[in-house]
C-alpha cells in the first residue's frame, strides 16, 4: 500500500489534516487496517487517493464551485477524500454534498481529523432508490461527481 502514499496524499495530510511527515504513513496504515468493508478498494487503500484532481476537466470543476458558487455533489463518495481535496483547493464547504450506500464518511473524519470543522452535507442513500433527502437536491447540483461510483458495475 506504500505506494498509494503519494506526494498528492502528503500534500492533503500534511496541511490539512495537520499530520506530521513522518507520522503519515503510520497514521494511513492505522486507518485503512481500522477499515475493511467488503470493497477491495478499501483494503488496496484508494480511500488515501483523490481522484477528481486527475479529471482533465478539474481546473474546470473547481472554478464552477470557487468562483461562480456551483453546487457539486460526489455519488459514491466513500470517505470524502475528493470532496476534502476541493475544500483544500479553496472550495465553499456550504456547496459540497457526499452520497454513499453506507456511511463511510466517519472514516474520513479519523482519516482526515476534521469531524469538527468539516461542513459537507453527507447523504446516505442507495442512488438507484432515492430518498426524500436526496431528492429535495434534484436539479440543484451544478457538477456530479462519480469517480468513486461507477467502478462498481466494470
Amino acid at each position: 500500500m506504500d505506494h498509494r502514499i503519494t506526494l498528492g496524499v502528503r500534500h492533503t495530510l500534511e496541511p490539512y489534516s495537520n499530520v506530521r511527515p513522518e507520522d503519515v504513513k503510520r497514521h494511513a496504515y492505522a486507518i485503512v487496517t481500522w477499515a475493511l468493508p467488503p470493497w477491495p478498494c478499501a483494503g488496496l487503500g484508494s480511500l488515501l487517493t483523490s481522484t477528481i484532481p486527475q479529471l482533465p476537466l478539474y481546473t474546470t470543476i473547481l472554478m464552477k464551485v470557487v468562483q461562480s458558487g456551483g453546487t457539486l455533489i460526489d455519488v459514491g463518495c466513500y470517505c470524502g477524500t475528493d470532496l476534502r481535496r476541493l475544500i483544500f483547493d479553496a472550495a465553499p464547504q456550504d456547496n459540497l454534498f457526499g452520497t454513499d450506500l453506507v456511511n463511510q464518511w466517519d472514516l474520513g473524519f479519523e482519516l482526515f481529523r476534521d469531524q469538527d470543522k468539516l461542513q459537507v452535507k453527507f447523504i446516505e442513500v442507495d442512488i438507484l432508490n432515492p430518498n426524500t433527502e436526496l431528492e429535495v437536491l434534484n436539479g440543484k447540483m451544478d457538477v456530479i461527481s462519480a469517480t468513486h461510483f461507477l467502478h462498481n458495475w466494470n
